[in-house]
């Protein structure tokens, strides 16, 4: 099996290895690992809200329809709403205009709920691409949050989107294939382990702990953006150099 690629149930069986609770290729009953999948989401709920432990950015494109301008985005969706990885934010979007080698990305705006609702309720037609796009953060029954573009495209194009995917962003069960970039499959095994002991009546060791703050550390230190630095942009104050400094 390639590395970086495992079952939700491997990452349940390394965990509980560690606690020592499960010998090498033992299993549980179906109601033990159906808590133990709870656990594991849980925590993945939690990091999923922490930018720092959020992946790294990908981009997709999808189809627009004409006219159409609610779609679904997830791991259930089914075209014409987006099949993939559901975001936890967008930080940029574009729509393509154009054809073969004059083809050329136009931004759009991302807009919070509240813009989308200072809009007026009847959206004006005519319009080639939309402007905005927000992005509904609360999924829905089958695990899809939802996307409004506005205005509704009079005619079909092509959006992209990039943004850091919610980790493992899947219909979790315990044959779902798991791929996550490194390092993130030792700090998910080794929080899971220290998460799910209390339930087996074990004490984590000193050692355990230190290394799941290890492996969350280094997955903070993968995840950091640093700032760069130039002759253009805005002044900031820096409290490393105490001096003023130029970023972009």
């Amino acid at each position: 099996m390639p590395v970086g690629i495992f079952t939700v149930q491997d990452i349940i069986n390394e965990g509980l290895q560690l606690l020592g609770v499960l010998e090498p290729g033992g299993t549980l009953s179906s109601a033990q690992y159906a808590d133990c999948l709870r656990t594991l989401e849980w925590i993945e709920d939690e990091w999923n809200s922490q930018e720092g432990l959020v992946p790294n950015l990908v981009s997709a494109t999808w189809p627009l329809v004409a006219g159409r301008s609610q779609y679904a985005i997830g791991f259930n969706a089914v075209a014409p709403d987006f099949n993939g990885l559901r975001p936890q934010r967008l930080t940029l979007a574009n729509v393509y205009d154009g054809t073969g080698s004059s083809r050329y990305r136009i931004p759009l705006r991302i807009e919070s709920v509240i813009d989308l609702a200072s809009h007026s309720m009847v959206a004006p037609t005519g319009y080639p691409y939309p402007e905005a796009v927000t992005l509904y953060n609360q999924p829905d029954a089958l695990g899809s949050k939802q996307l409004q573009f506005w205005p509704p495209p009079v005619a079909p194009t092509i959006v992209e989107l990039v943004y850091p995917p919610e980790m493992f962003s899947t219909a979790n069960d315990l044959t779902t294939t798991v791929q996550l970039p490194s390092p993130y499959l030792r700090a998910f095994t080794y929080h899971f382990a220290i998460s799910i002991a209390p339930k087996f009546g074990v004490r984590p060791t000193g050692d355990l702990i230190t290394q799941a703050a290890t492996s969350l550390r280094n997955v903070r230190n993968i995840n950091a953006q640093p700032i760069k630095r130039g002759d253009s942009g805005p002044v900031y104050w820096s409290y490393i150099t105490g001096s003023y400094e130029k970023a972009h």
